[in-house]
Formats: structure tokens, C-alpha cells, sequence
């Protein structure tokens, strides 16, 4: 599509926390994506405003090289509100950030613009020392008391 006007990408709507937002990313020829576009419902709020330029920030970065990846390794399971159990396909998102980037390296794993379906959750599991939601790995550590393999709680 070089000089076409023209992008293919795909716009993903989300909601978390009762905070409604949108994700566009488009994607070059080889479904290698290229541009990413934040939005949340709230237009003029501090979230909308970081969230923007957070977009145009790793368009840039998409511009000159980096690969969704890193972007997807480095804001993956960040923690900030608002938070919690997302319209369906992720489960629990510590933030609006890490939804995104969770979101989008299922979705373009490896430049690969098919999607890839994670396993579902049941909202009932929680760690079983301190009852925060299951979403990380067998082995892994609770991301907020640390204990592994503390599992089942709900």
C-alpha cells in the first residue's frame, strides 16, 4: 500500500474498569505492525492525553526499528487504575496499559497479523494467600506477595 493513502489495521474496543477505550494498529504489508493509536472515552482527561502520546511514542519506535516485542515485554503487567477484569479474552488487566500490549502481542505475534487465542480464566481463580486474581503462569510468582504456585483460592 506504499503511496496509497491507505493502511490495513484493525481497531480493538476494551473495557476495563468500567473505563471504555480503543486500540487501532496498523500494519505494513507483512502484517508487521507500524503505527499504534490509544484512545479512552473520556476525551481531555490526563488518561487520554498520556495515552496519546504513550501511542505516538511507540509509533515512533515502531517507525525506526523496534519490534512490537519489546514494546510488548516492557509494558506488559504494569500496575496502575484503574484496573481489572476485561470485557472477555485477557482476563484481568493490572492497567490499561498492560491490556494494550497484551492485546496486541496475541493478537501480532511476531508480525503475524492472525490472532492467537489465549486460554481462558476463570475469575474465580485467585492466589491462595493473598486472593489476587490468577494471571500469571504455572511457576511464576504472585505479582503482588510473591508466593508460587499459591493457586485456587476463589
Amino acid at each position: 500500500m506504499p503511496g496509497s493513502g491507505e493502511r490495513d489495521g484493525v481497531t480493538h474496543r476494551f473495557v476495563i474498569a468500567g473505563h471504555e477505550g480503543y486500540v487501532t494498529v496498523c500494519a505494513d504489508g507483512e502484517g508487521r505492525a507500524e503505527r499504534v493509536d490509544l484512545r479512552v472515552a473520556k476525551a481531555g482527561s490526563t488518561l487520554h492525553g498520556l495515552l496519546t502520546c504513550l501511542g505516538e511514542a511507540v509509533s515512533l519506535g515502531l517507525e525506526r526499528g523496534i519490534a512490537l516485542e519489546e514494546f510488548v515485554a516492557l509494558f506488559s503487567h504494569v500496575q496502575f487504575e484503574p484496573a481489572g477484569w476485561t470485557n472477555g479474552e485477557l482476563g484481568y488487566a493490572h492497567s490499561l496499559v498492560d491490556y494494550v500490549f497484551r492485546w496486541a502481542g496475541r493478537r501480532f505475534p511476531d508480525g503475524d497479523p492472525q490472532p492467537v487465542l489465549p486460554p481462558a480464566l476463570d475469575p474465580s481463580d485467585t492466589c491462595g494467600v493473598c486472593a489476587e486474581p490468577l494471571t500469571w503462569g504455572p511457576g511464576e510468582p504472585c505479582p503482588t506477595c510473591g508466593t508460587v504456585e499459591a493457586r485456587g483460592g476463589g
